[in-house]
């Protein structure tokens, strides 16, 4: 086997490793992509479900607010109390008022932590367009520096045999 043969042989086998090196790092950034993607759609669904979790627990409590109001009531009348005026209609209304107050926190805690998520899934979408991104330009920097490479090494080849050595 002649010098220019193993030339051609080892150039070859930098234009192959060159190009499976870019590709792989090209194939890297789209599973990176993916996985963010994945991510995000997990974080949106999160977010769904915090916010549905948020609303059953605003009706319970306002469940629970109108069982004590109810009660409320039942042991003024059987005290013989009129409820509709002073003490008794104050602590009732006072209840109420309360009671929807902690109620519109439940549900304002449930958008909070369902924006969060929101913001999660944003930012891993954002994550996974960058990886991609990130894993094309990678890909091609590495093929053209591969390629610039055969390109010395054949021109270096060619002057050592302008030069003679064979």
């Amino acid at each position: 086997m002649g010098l220019e043969t193993i030339a051609i042989v080892a150039l070859s086998t930098l234009g192959v490793g060159t190009g499976v090196s870019a590709y792989s790092g090209y194939e890297a950034g789209r599973a990176q992509e993916k996985a963010y993607k994945e991510a995000a759609a997990i974080a949106t669904a999160e977010a769904g479900a915090k916010k549905e979790l948020s609303l059953k627990e605003e009706a319970l409590h306002r469940g629970k607010i109108r069982r004590i109001i109810g009660m409320q009531k039942t042991l003024y009348a059987k005290s013989g109390v009129d409820i509709t005026e002073g003490s008794p209609m104050l602590t009732i209304l006072s209840t109420i008022e309360e009671g929807e107050k902690e109620a519109e926190m439940i549900r304002y805690g449930g958008e909070v932590a369902a924006g969060k998520s929101l913001a999660e899934a944003r930012l891993q979408r954002m994550y996974g367009s960058m990886a991609r991104k990130s894993g094309t330009i990678g890909a091609t920097s590495t093929f053209l520096t591969g390629l610039g490479q055969v390109g010395l090494g054949y021109a270096g080849f060619k002057a050592g045999l302008k030069k003679g050595i064979s």
